[in-house]
């Protein structure tokens, strides 16, 4: 992280993590933010830190770009895509520990995809719950894109013919048989070939446990891309997302972890935001990749703004993000100077005596007056942000306060 260390005083030595804490990085795509960015990533791989990377939109060159970084420090990526042509990986159910723990998990992914109602949840809840404690009873494999792939009929049947204690078996008959399951069922059906058409079920249906993957200075690459549909891309990358945290939750103080976030458009809810709380008592950094700052404030408000500590501020293009920015860095009361002036009218004034005549008396000279007072401006223009050159940052730490411009050298 030679180039980021130098920017903002530390040794390469340093836990950039605890130091600077959570980053942003912000501007147009230049050589100074690719510079910055790719020495992001070295940091990480040098220090052996588990790295996940969610890439928002993308295209194949750029992600093969970025799997060739990686290539270069011997480093076992896992690739996560919406393409079939991604190898599934992760078990995602080895991050929960129960079988209520990951039927509630499949209802909240479920949740992501389509609006579900409440009475539709429970029935899905209670239907996930009893197949994978009926599976884990019996000893049957099973993974999310078996869940996907659920009969009601079927699973009803071999609980009917299975060995299970008489009470457990007849708890689990009635509810999976009763007419209101199989109403409900309808609706599930279509919500879980959703989750199944769109990819989730099979990248998270892998034979690696989360630990495997999460640990050891992995590199996770979870990719949604430019050719995808939007709306279905976002939905991807936030339903991956939230089976990701709930792996990181488990697994977050066994060693260090960063996450980069290389678009914001997924991080409206709670799930991004959270994970930079970890920050606070972890060896964890987020990391976020934000261009159009002002968009992304007046749409979800400051809380990622909040719980960020350190900023890199490239070219802004709009007068609303140099705005912002400016207003970021702070400013300051400062003395300004102004002037009054009296001035003379003529050379000379006339006065009228008692006597009658006319004395001309000489007027005074012009007079300027110095007046102070005290006016609040930014120490940085906005200007100044529309007007970095490629190689130009703008530094800003919360704490120690570092604000400065400096130049990326490489």
């Amino acid at each position: 992280m030679n180039i980021i260390c130098k920017l903002f005083d530390r040794l390469e030595t340093d836990n950039i993590a605890r130091s600077l804490g959570n980053m942003m990085i912000s501007g147009v795509d230049n050589f100074g933010k690719r510079a910055a960015y790719n020495d992001l990533i070295k940091y990480q791989l040098l220090n052996n830190r588990t790295l996940l990377i969610f890439q928002d939109e993308v295209t194949l060159d750029e992600h093969s770009r970025l799997k060739a970084l990686i290539a270069t420090y011997g480093k076992k990526v896992y690739d996560v895509g919406m393409s079939s042509s991604f190898s599934k990986e992760i078990d995602i159910f080895s991050a929960f520990s129960t079988p209520y723990d990951k039927a509630d998990f499949i209802v909240t992914m479920l949740g992501y995809l389509s609006e579900v109602s409440e009475t539709v949840k429970t029935r899905a809840q209670g239907i996930f719950y009893h197949a994978i404690d009926y599976f884990e009873s019996t000893g049957t494999p099973y993974n999310l894109e078996k869940i996907a792939d659920l009969d009601l009929d079927e699973l009803i049947n071999l609980i009917n013919l299975s060995s299970l204690p008489t009470a457990e078996k007849n708890k689990k008959l009635r509810f999976l048989s009763d007419s209101s399951t199989s109403s409900a069922f309808v609706d599930i059906e279509m919500y879980l070939l959703k989750m199944k058409s769109w990819g989730i079920c099979r990248v998270l249906s892998g034979s690696k446990s989360c630990t495997d993957v999460f640990s050891g200075g992995n590199v996770t690459v979870f990719s949604g891309f430019a050719s995808e549909d939007k709306a279905k891309r976002e939905l991807f990358i936030k339903s991956v997302l939230y089976a990701t945290r709930c792996c990181i939750e488990t697994l977050v103080s066994s060693g260090p972890i960063s996450v980069i976030f290389d678009s914001t458009d997924f991080m409206q809810d709670d799930v991004a935001n959270s994970l930079m709380e970890y920050n606070a008592t972890r060896n964890f950094a987020v990391y976020t990749i934000l261009n159009d700052v002002s968009s992304y404030v007046n749409k979800n408000g400051n809380d990622l703004i909040d719980k960020t500590k350190s900023f890199l501020v490239f070219t802004q293009m709009s007068d609303q993000n140099a705005r912002f920015w400016s207003g970021l860095f702070g400013s300051r009361d400062v003395q300004e100077r102004s002037y009054s002036y009296t001035r003379k009218r003529g050379l000379f004034s006339s006065v009228i005596i008692n006597s009658g005549g006319v004395v001309p008396t000489p007027k005074r000279p012009n007079m300027t007056t110095t007046n102070y007072h005290k006016v609040n401006k930014p120490i940085y223009r906005p200007e100044i942000f529309k007007e970095l050159r490629p190689a130009e940052v703008m530094c800003y730490l919360r704490e120690p306060l570092i604000r400065r411009k400096l130049r990326i050298e490489v």
